[in-house]
């Protein structure tokens, strides 16, 4: 895929998330953030697997994408009402800044260990897709 098709599917993916980000918030209300959180992550986990799997050329990459980039909205829709709802009020704002320098943390450390990793592969991107699914069945706690 050419740097403009990656460029347009990931804008077309961003576009399907905001349109989904109502319905979202309306699955969060109503099935609780923390079971969405953890039966959603799994989701992921069996997609990116998926996609390990069956991504063959533009099209499925594009319907897998697609799919992901769905469920991912749903994710992010349950992630405040759980901040809300485990974080003490009077320490909101800074739990919360601690939280997001954590998660770029391991966003940055896990970014270069797959890096590492399909450099390894001999460039076999692909595992990417298979190292996130992994991460994404790991066990959570789903109880609200």
């Amino acid at each position: 895929m050419t740097a403009r098709d990656i460029g347009l599917m990931m804008g077309t993916g961003t576009a399907l998330a905001m349109i989904m980000a109502i319905p979202a918030g309306w699955v969060v209300d109503k099935f609780g953030a923390n079971r969405i959180w953890g039966l959603f992550t799994g989701i992921v986990g069996i997609v990116q697997i998926l996609m390990f799997f069956f991504i063959q050329d533009k099209v499925s990459c594009w319907v897998l994408y697609m799919i992901y980039y769905g469920i991912n909205m749903i994710l992010g829709a349950a992630l405040l009402p759980m901040l809300f709802t485990h974080l003490p009020k009077d320490k909101f704002g800074q739990l919360t800044s601690f939280q997001s320098l954590i998660s770029q943390g391991f966003l940055f450390g896990g970014t270069l260990a797959i890096g590492w990793i399909i450099k390894a592969m001999g460039d076999y991107y692909r595992i990417g897709f298979l190292w996130g699914g992994i991460v994404g069945l790991l066990p959570k706690n789903c109880t609200s």
